[in-house]
C-alpha cells in the first residue's frame, strides 16, 4: 500500500493543482497528519474490493475481506478507534438456494443488512421465487433477529435511524418509479416517505410523457444510492452524480443539500459524521483517468462542505494514509484504518520494512 517514488511525486504535484484550483473558491486547505496508530490485530488487511461502513460511535465494519466468501457472508469485522477488533454475525434465511446481501447499514445502536434471497427449480436452475429479509444485530453481537418483509416494489437500499426505524429505498417496477418507505416490525410498511428526487415534473410534463432514458437514469441512481448517519438525521446521497443531498429526520421532515462540487467532479462519497453543520466528503473525477498504472484513487479528493447551502468550506489533505482508506469523520476527527512500518531500531531497519494494520484517529482542526 506504500506508493512509489513516482507515485508521491504524482500526489504532490496534484496537491499543488489542488491547492491553486481551489484558490478561487475562497475556502482555506488544511493538512491532517495521521498519529499514533494503534495496531489492528486479527482483521484480514482490506482489499480493493473489501468496503467500509462507519457507526456513529466510530466503530468501522467491513465487508468484503479476503476471508470472506462472495455473496451473504455471516461474519461482519468491527473496529474501534482503539484498535479492537469485534465479529458481528448476521443473521440469515435458510432453505434458500442463494442468499445476497444488498446493502448494509451501521445504525447508532444496531447493523441492518438488506438480504435477497431465491428458490430455484432443482432441474433447469430457474429463479421460482424471490423474497427479501431485513437482518438486524446489535453492535455488541448479543441480539439477533430477521424479519421477512412484505413489500410490493424491489428493495434496494436500507438505512436506520437513532430510534431504531427502519428506511428501505427500492424500485416500484409496476409504475416505474422511486420508492421510500419506513418499515414496520412485522416486515409490512409503516408509512411512504416523500422523495421527490428527481422532481421530474418540474418542467411540466406529466407521468405519462417521463422518457424511458429518465426512469433508466433514476434506476441508476437508486442502485448507486447510499443512506449515511448525519447525528440524528440520515442522508440519502448519489456517489457518481452532482445531485444534491436529501435529509431526512425521524419527524420526517427533509431539505436538500445542493452539491457545488469543483469543476469536473462528482461525489464519491459522504463519511459519517456528528451533524454539526458541516458534510465531510470525498469526490472523484467525472471522467475515469486513462492512465492505467494511476492508483484508483489518486484523483480522490477531500472536502468540509456547509450541510445547508453546500458551499465548499476547506480542502482536507493528507500525505498519508490514502484518502480512500480514511472511514469515519464522528467527533470532529477522521479516522483512517491503513498500514504502516512496524516501528523498528535504526540499526535494524531494512529496505522492505514490515508492515501492520494500524488505526488513526485525529482531530480536524488540528494536529
Amino acid at each position: 500500500m506504500e506508493r512509489s517514488g513516482d507515485e508521491r511525486m504524482r500526489h504532490w504535484i496534484l496537491l499543488a493543482c489542488a491547492f491553486v484550483g481551489t484558490a478561487g473558491w475562497g475556502q482555506s486547505v488544511k493538512t491532517i497528519v495521521f498519529t499514533n496508530g494503534k495496531p489492528v490485530l486479527g482483521l484480514p488487511v482490506p482489499g480493493e474490493r473489501a468496503k467500509a461502513h462507519c457507526a456513529v460511535d466510530g466503530i468501522t465494519y467491513f465487508e468484503g475481506l479476503a476471508d470472506q466468501d462472495a455473496g451473504a457472508a455471516a461474519n461482519l469485522y468491527g473496529v474501534s478507534t482503539d484498535g479492537e477488533v469485534k465479529s458481528l454475525r448476521r443473521k440469515l434465511p435458510e432453505g434458500f438456494s442463494e442468499v445476497r446481501v444488498l446493502d448494509f447499514f451501521a445504525g447508532e445502536h444496531e447493523a441492518v443488512s438488506l438480504l435477497e434471497a431465491e428458490r430455484r427449480d432443482d432441474n433447469s436452475r430457474r429463479v421460482t421465487e424471490t423474497s427479501y429479509f431485513l437482518s438486524i444485530a446489535d453492535h455488541d453481537g448479543d441480539f439477533s433477529k430477521l424479519i421477512s418483509m412484505d413489500v410490493k416494489f424491489r428493495p434496494l437500499k436500507v438505512g436506520m435511524f437513532g430510534s431504531g426505524e427502519v428506511l428501505v429505498l427500492g424500485w416500484d417496477t409496476g409504475n416505474l418509479l422511486p420508492v421510500l418507505v419506513a418499515m414496520k416490525e412485522d416486515g409490512s410498511v409503516r408509512r411512504f416517505v416523500d422523495l421527490d428526487e428527481r422532481g421530474l415534473e418540474r418542467d411540466g410534463r406529466g407521468a405519462g410523457t417521463i422518457t424511458t432514458e429518465d426512469r433508466e437514469t433514476v434506476l441508476k441512481d437508486l442502485q448507486g444510492a447510499a443512506f449515511v448517519s448525519y447525528g440524528a438525521e440520515l442522508l440519502v446521497t448519489y456517489p457518481g452524480t452532482g445531485r444534491g443531498i436529501r435529509v431526512l429526520s425521524g419527524t420526517g421532515l427533509s431539505r436538500t443539500i445542493p452539491m457545488l462540487l469543483p469543476g469536473g467532479y462528482v461525489l464519491r462519497d459522504v463519511l459519517v459524521s456528528e451533524g454539526r453543520g458541516l458534510l465531510v466528503l470525498r469526490v472523484k473525477p467525472a471522467l475515469a483517468s486513462d492512465e492505467k498504472k494511476r492508483a484508483p484513487d489518486s484523483d480522490v479528493r477531500m472536502f468540509e462542505v456547509n450541510a445547508t447551502r453546500g458551499d465548499l468550506i476547506r480542502e482536507l489533505m493528507f500525505r498519508r494514509p490514502r484518502m480512500t482508506e480514511v472511514t469515519c469523520a464522528t467527533g470532529y476527527s477522521l479516522t483512517a484504518i491503513f498500514l504502516e512500518p512496524v516501528a523498528r531500531p535504526e540499526a535494524t531497519k531494512a529496505v522492505d520494512e514490515p508492515m501492520q494494520l494500524v488505526v488513526s484517529k485525529v482531530p480536524r482542526n488540528g494536529r
